[in-house]
């Protein structure tokens, strides 16, 4: 029986501890993965053209069935520069080296489909806890003079993040129309596709985090999750904290990645482990 690996959040190029430990994970991978593997990459590979090629290429020698989504950080520009087209982008760097695009289309192996979308959020995360609607779309703290998020400096839309996130979200229930006659479907995103997978207590997290946590997905995502009956496991990333929710009849997992420890998880039958790496 063939495995899934899915890993995500490597942020090639951020620190030279980081890039050895992805340099760690790919070995490990390429002495255990087997043809009939399917490797996932769940987006923020890198910042640039140079450190996703960078990336991927660890890969190389893996042994699998390999395919990739962008993440936020992928689609980061200059200010002279187009997110979307930067996103567009993204699919042909993964062609390139080896990884099938899944924004363009579903990875079908054997009975089971692979579907994949970066996901956005359009603040469906946001909580009651007294801040307004505008702070969020500048995602600029209340009193703070600078943005709580990079995206504010480094993503360059034509279009708002809630109109991005519904973009996105159906073109995602379209792959997942198109493959609904396969025995498995499994779904990976970049972002969040429920707030059950942000960290709880949810009074114990800090106004600012609470504020900042609207960032990290989108509920859009998971309700077309929770409409398909052949889903019982996805996976996402951006969180950095490894965390398991029920969406529907599914289990959704975060990866758990950070900047300095990839984390790997690993799935077969249904079940899932991980591992860490340093």
């Amino acid at each position: 029986m063939s495995m899934l690996y899915v890993t995500s959040d490597l942020h090639f190029g951020h620190s030279s501890e980081g890039n050895r430990a992805i340099e760690s994970l790919a070995r490990w991978l390429k002495e255990h993965c087997q043809p009939e593997d399917v490797l996932l990459l769940g987006g923020d590979l890198s910042n640039d053209d140079d450190g996703i090629r960078s990336c991927l290429r660890l890969f190389r020698n893996v042994e699998a069935r390999k395919a990739a989504i962008a993440g936020n950080h992928d689609v980061w520009v200059s200010a002279e520069a187009d997110s979307w087209e930067r996103f567009l982008h993204t699919a042909d760097l993964f062609e390139q080296e080896g990884f099938h695009p899944l924004e363009r289309e579903p990875l079908i192996v054997g009975d089971v489909a692979y579907v994949g979308t970066m996901g956005w959020y359009d603040y469906s995360f946001r909580e009651h806890i007294g801040i307004a609607l505008e702070w969020y779309r500048s995602k600029v703290f209340p009193g703070d003079h600078e943005p709580i998020w990079s995206d504010a400096e480094y993503v360059r839309w034509t279009h708002s993040d809630t109109e991005v996130a519904a973009l996105l979200a159906e073109k995602f229930a379209r792959h997942l129309h198109e493959v609904r006659n396969a025995g498995e479907v499994v779904p990976i995103l970049h972002h969040l596709p429920t707030s059950n997978l942000l960290f709880r207590p949810r009074f114990l997290v800090p106004r600012r985090w609470r504020f900042a946590n609207a960032f990290l997905g989108s509920e859009r995502f998971g309700d077309i999750i929770a409409s398909r009956s052949n889903i019982r496991t996805a996976f996402c990333g951006h969180s950095h904290m490894q965390r398991a929710a029920r969406i529907g009849r599914a289990t959704c997992w975060s990866v758990g990645s950070d900047y300095a420890k990839p984390r790997l998880l690993m799935c077969r039958d249904g079940r899932v482990q991980s591992r860490r790496f340093s």
